[in-house]
């Protein structure tokens, strides 16, 4: 085997690595749609993990950035606490829902 090929040999276990790493890392996050429940990267101590629910909606322009989109969180604790919060939401963006379009009418 020659260097070239040994090298191109390790690089590829480097990217295979790697690859496990981010699947770790993102174990138990979940997107559906434009609605995601991901790990929040900051740990405080004795707070365990803190997760987001977030949903991707257009963002506004500030001037500097143009107009994207990008992810707002809802709701923000243990995974579970995320999970358990859905159907409270859902029923509040119903009732906003309604309200709103029995407004128009």
């Amino acid at each position: 085997m020659t260097k070239t090929e040994e090298i191109a040999q390790k690089k590829a276990q480097i990217d295979q690595l790697r690859k496990e790493v981010r699947a770790l890392r993102n174990e138990g996050e979940l997107t559906v749609g434009r609605a995601k429940i991901n790990r929040r990267n900051v740990y405080c101590y004795g707070t365990g993990e803190l997760w987001l629910l977030s949903y991707n909606v257009h963002g506004q322009p500030n001037g500097q950035r143009p107009v994207g989109t990008k992810f707002k969180s809802f709701y923000a604790g243990t995974r579970d606490e995320c999970i358990e919060a859905i159907p409270g939401i859902i029923a509040d963006l119903k009732a906003l829902y309604d309200a709103a379009k029995g407004g128009k009418e």
